[in-house]
C-alpha cells in the first residue's frame, strides 16, 4: 500500500511516463480500488466464504502487481493500480474475520496482533527494497522495484491455498436475486439497533485513522525531504521499523485491558505525536517524533483489527460489517492523497496538525461511542445461525 511513496520520487518512473502533474491522482487510485474492494467484501464475504474471497483477492493482486512491471503507459499502470487496490480492499476483511473466528477468546487480541505485524513487515520490506534500488545503488529502476512489490502477494497466495481453512459455512450456488436480498438484509442489520451506533462510529474511526496514517505514510519520504532531512530513504526504513514497538505495545496490553480504552488511548497518543512532529526542529527530533507517530498508529490499527470484528457478534454479518468500515477508511485515505498533497507543497506543519486533529476525533469517537463486547457474547445470533455454525464445526 505504501510502495507509491517511493515511485513518486523516482526519476525513472516520472521520465518513463512523462509526468507533468497528476501524481496525487495516480497515488489515490489504489485507495479508490480499496474502497470498491471493501464493497466487494461486503457483498461476498459472508456469503461465498472468507477463504474463497481471500484467495481470489490474492490472485488478482498478484496479477495486477506483476503485470504493472511491464506497463507501456501511465494509463495501463493506473488501471492495474486500481485493480490491485480492488484486490487489497477485498482481502483485508476476510483476513481479520478468519483470524478472529479461528482464535480462542483469551488469546484473540494477540493472534490478531500477529497478523497485523505483517503489515509492518511489508512496509519495512518495501522501504529496504526502495533504499537499495533508489538510494544505495543509485540504479533508480522503477520496474525492478515494482517486481519486488509483487512478490509478497504471490507468496501469500501459495501459503493461504495450502494452510488456511474456511472458518464459517458458505452459501453455495447463490443466484442474483437471493444475493441482492441477502446483501440488503446485511446492510439493514448493520444500520439497525443495536448495531447502528457501532457501525457508524467504527466507520468514523476507520476514516480518521486511514486518513491520517495512510495519508502520512504515503508521503513520508517526500515529507522528510521537504523539511530538509537528508538520507530520506534510509530514514523511511527507520520510520517503518518503529512500528515494531507499536506491535509489542499492543501485543502485551490488548488481552489484559479494555480494548476500547486502549484504542482510544493509542489514537490520542497518535494525535499528540503528530502535533509534536509538526513543531519540532532538527533531524533527530523530527525522526523521533515521526517514529512515535508510527508506533502509536500501528498500535491503534492492531486494536482496531480486533475491535472491528468484535463489534459485530453475528458471524453472518461480521465480514460485511468490517468491509463497510474498511471501505469508509479507504475513502478517507483517498481524500488524504489530495489534502496532504496540497499541504505538503504549502505547509508541512499544517499537514501534520490537520492529521493530528483528525486522529483526535477518532479517539473521542472510540471512547464515547463503542461498547466493550467480545465474540462470545452472541446474544444477537439467532438460533438457526447457531445450529448452522455447530453443524459446520462438527463437519470440520
Amino acid at each position: 500500500m505504501t510502495s507509491f511513496n517511493y515511485l513518486r520520487d523516482s526519476s525513472s518512473f516520472l521520465e518513463a511516463f512523462s509526468f507533468n502533474g497528476g501524481i496525487d491522482a495516480t497515488s489515490s487510485l489504489l485507495f479508490v480500488g480499496m474502497f470498491f474492494g471493501g464493497l466487494v467484501a461486503l457483498v461476498f464475504g459472508d456469503i461465498t466464504g472468507r477463504r474463497s474471497l481471500l484467495l481470489s483477492s490474492l490472485l488478482l493482486s498478484s496479477l495486477a502487481s506483476g503485470l504493472a512491471v511491464f506497463s507501456p503507459s501511465i494509463l495501463v499502470f493506473n488501471a492495474l493500480r486500481l485493480l490491485n487496490g480492488l484486490a487489497v480492499g477485498a482481502m483485508i476483511p476476510p483476513v481479520f474475520a478468519i483470524c478472529n473466528e479461528a482464535s480462542p477468546d483469551e488469546s484473540r487480541g494477540r493472534n490478531v496482533n500477529h497478523v497485523c505485524w505483517f503489515f509492518l513487515y511489508g512496509s519495512v520490506y518495501i522501504s529496504l527494497v526502495a533504499y537499495n534500488i533508489f538510494e544505495r545503488t543509485g540504479e533508480d529502476d522503477w520496474r525492478l522495484f515494482q517486481f519486488f512489490t509483487a512478490l509478497p502477494s504471490i507468496v501469500a497466495l501459495a501459503l493461504v491455498n495450502v494452510y488456511v481453512k474456511e472458518t464459517r459455512p458458505t452459501q453455495p450456488n447463490i443466484k442474483l436475486v437471493p444475493l441482492c436480498k441477502t446483501l440488503t438484509g446485511h446492510v439493514q442489520q448493520l444500520y439497525s439497533p443495536p448495531l447502528t451506533t457501532r457501525t457508524t462510529v467504527l466507520q468514523l474511526i476507520f476514516l480518521c485513522l486511514s486518513f491520517s496514517s495512510f495519508g502520512l505514510m504515503s508521503l513520508i519520504t517526500p515529507l522528510f525531504e521537504e523539511v530538509g532531512i537528508h538520507n530520506a530513504y534510509m530514514l523511511t526504513v527507520v520510520f517503518n521499523s518503529a512500528g515494531m514497538l507499536g506491535n509489542i505495545l499492543s501485543f502485551v496490553t490488548i488481552d489484559r485491558y479494555s480494548r476500547i480504552t486502549l484504542l482510544a488511548l493509542f489514537l490520542f497518543l497518535s494525535f499528540a505525536s503528530s502535533i509534536l512532529f509538526a513543531f519540532v526542529t532538527g533531524p533527530l527530533p523530527i525522526v523521533l517524533a515521526a517514529s512515535l507517530f508510527q508506533i502509536f498508529t500501528t498500535a491503534s490499527w492492531n486494536c482496531l483489527g480486533t475491535v472491528g470484528c468484535e463489534q459485530f457478534p453475528s458471524w453472518t454479518i461480521r465480514t460485511s460489517g468490517y468491509a463497510i468500515c474498511s471501505a469508509t477508511g479507504r475513502g478517507g485515505a483517498f481524500i488524504a492523497q489530495f489534502v496532504n498533497g496540497y499541504f505538503l507543497k504549502t505547509s508541512p506543519t499544517a499537514l501534520l496538525v490537520f492529521d493530528g486533529v483528525v486522529l483526535l476525533i477518532g479517539a473521542v469517537s472510540a471512547f464515547a461511542g463503542l461498547d466493550n463486547i467480545k465474540l462470545t457474547e452472541d446474544a444477537a445470533i439467532e438460533e438457526d445461525e447457531k445450529e448452522a455454525l455447530m453443524d459446520f464445526v462438527q463437519e470440520r
